[in-house]
């Protein structure tokens, strides 16, 4: 998969009136089986399954003009935001194999979204899903449209690698990231919709999040991902979230709604165990 986008890219001269601007929204996710640990580049220790929420969205336009070389600047709800800006110059300056035209762009990211960010509702799930959309829309501008679902795999496949959980952002009602013998075509490389695989009962499913607080939390998803590292029940609970990622899967397919509040409710238990007993907690 690597090896046909770096074949793939745009590696051209960027005409000197390339310009514009994309829009693109893109949505949060809630995990049901959580993904915790990781692996390698951004790769994920066991499967995870999510519902994606769909008021929950970040809204990115990505300014886009031809320059002599790279230029980037973010702004967040319409104040300049160098920290955040920073996290997403660092993801292209590692992936300019996959984007080299970005070296002759310079780019103007405006950013906002429609809950509170960094407060534990995965708003790196829906802003950096959103970008790396408006990047590929950029990139098709340049060599033209790629239609089909191979589309929504790319940008999983590089949203995952900007953030983890944003691979799952890209598709709409539920998703799969991480590779299960239960799900045929599922990849730790990326995240497939299982939008057509879930008992209609599943679809009236709504969320509701009570904000306590718009704070950013004390400790990022980053450092606890870390933690899992010298956790001492890691390896037992990847092993539990790949039965729970089989045995949702099933529950998901037939409309057993008792296995799935069993499920999501154990998986919640899991999650709080684990972090209580990270060291530090």
């Amino acid at each position: 998969m690597k090896n046909i986008w770096i074949s793939e890219a745009f590696k051209g001269v960027v005409p000197n009136d390339f310009q514009g601007r994309v829009r693109w929204r893109s949505p949060s996710n809630i995990a049901l089986v959580k993904y915790w640990g990781k692996r390698g580049k951004q790769l994920p220790q066991n499967p995870s399954i999510s519902f994606t929420l769909s008021e929950c969205c970040t809204e990115t336009f990505v300014q886009y003009e031809k320059a002599d070389g790279f230029g980037f600047k973010f702004f967040f709800e319409g104040q300049e935001n160098p920290a955040f800006g920073a996290k997403i110059e660092k993801f292209l300056m590692d992936n300019q194999a996959f984007f080299p035209f970005i070296n002759q762009l310079h780019l103007k990211v405006e950013s906002r979204n429609t809950f509170p960010h960094s407060s534990g509702i995965a708003s790196s799930a829906s802003s950096m899903s959103a970008f790396v959309m408006g990047l590929i829309e950029i990139e098709n501008l340049l060599v033209g449209p790629s239609t089909g679902s191979g589309t929504l795999t790319k940008a999983s496949y590089f949203s995952r690698l900007a953030s983890g959980s944003a691979a799952r952002s890209v598709f709409p009602a539920m998703a799969l990231w991480g590779k299960t013998e239960a799900y045929e075509g599922s990849s730790d490389e990326y995240a497939v919709s299982l939008a057509n695989d879930i008992h209609p009962v599943f679809k009236t499913y709504r969320d509701s999040i009570l904000i306590v607080s718009g704070e950013t939390k004390a400790v990022s998803s980053r450092a606890g991902h870390g933690l899992m590292e010298g956790n001492p029940y890691a390896t037992a609970r990847y092993a539990q979230a790949n039965e729970n990622t089989k045995n949702l899967l099933s529950a998901l397919k037939s409309g057993d709604l008792d296995n799935f509040i069993n499920i999501t409710e154990s998986e919640a238990l899991q999650l709080h165990a684990l972090m209580m007993c990270s060291n530090p907690h």
